[in-house]
């Protein structure tokens, strides 16, 4: 075979791989979608038809918001509601927060307790126990392998679910020129999308928390039973902290919940 002859071969492989990897892009981008028409088929939920304004992200937006819009957040309740100065998670911006699960898992049971739909993204050890006690499975996907296009992963969950969690294995901060178009597809989307590791520049809220100490275990006796975290947080114009929260405490008369028998389980997307 002629040197000319090799390289057309291996033009036409190259061609071919990337044919591949478009393929198995589109397909994922399709599961995603289609587990995202499940959620809100199940819940009823109705297309937005005004999209709120980007919050924040100085280095990357067209404007800088001077305060949060009480109306622009998924609102939280409790001690929590307190905790943060915007009373939630913004919609349409990038919030982040310090690698403390119990606090994401009260995060998510009070937000899927409200009907509304989560996306956790690339956090499979996650321990969802506390969500299955006081929230709903039923409206929470995972996606716990995004691979190398988690970017596109994100901007497709966050076309359709209320909030978008991802937390990244090492942490860093996005570029300008990387952020700039996974925020372009949150500002059309109708998520509040929180980050736990990964960081845009400028994020709309940050969120620090860590674990004080638990209750509920004895002398080699007992359970965990909740836990004591301090919450610091602090928004463009606020700051607020650091409060001492208690995670996963139920009043003595409230029986313990269980998962209705007609909860859906976690939907995985591969």
């Amino acid at each position: 075979m002629t040197q000319t002859g090799i390289r057309a071969q291996e033009g036409r492989e190259q061609q071919e791989s990337v044919a591949v990897l478009a393929d198995a892009r589109a397909e994922r981008v399709a599961s995603l979608r289609n587990k995202i028409a499940g959620l809100e088929s199940a819940a009823n939920l109705t297309p937005v038809q005004q999209k709120p304004r980007l919050l924040s992200n100085d280095s990357v937006s067209v404007g800088n918001e001077s305060s949060v819009d009480p109306y622009r957040v998924v609102e939280l309740s409790g001690q929590l509601a307190g905790a943060i100065p915007t009373g939630g998670l913004p919609k349409n911006s990038v919030s982040h927060c310090s690698d403390c699960p119990v606090l994401v898992s009260e995060l998510i049971a009070q937000i899927s307790a409200q009907g509304k739909t989560i996306a956790i993204v690339n956090w499979s050890d996650l321990s969802l126990a506390q969500v299955a006690e006081s929230g709903d499975l039923s409206k929470i996907i995972t996606v716990p392998n995004p691979g190398g296009e988690w970017i596109t992963v994100l901007g497709v969950l966050a076309e359709g679910v209320d909030v978008l969690i991802y937390r990244s294995p090492r942490t860093h901060t996005l570029s300008p020129t990387q952020a700039r178009p996974l925020l372009a597809k949150i500002r059309k989307g109708r998520a509040a999308v929180l980050t736990i590791g990964a960081q845009v520049p400028s994020p709309a809220l940050t969120i620090n928390a860590q674990v004080t100490g638990f209750s509920g275990i004895g002398c080699g006796t007992g359970r965990i039973r909740n836990a004591e975290i301090a919450v610091s947080s602090y928004s463009k114009t606020h700051r607020n902290g650091p409060v001492v929260l208690t995670c996963g405490a139920r009043s003595s008369a409230e029986p313990s919940a269980a998962v209705p028998s007609s909860a859906e389980p976690l939907q995985a997307v591969q």
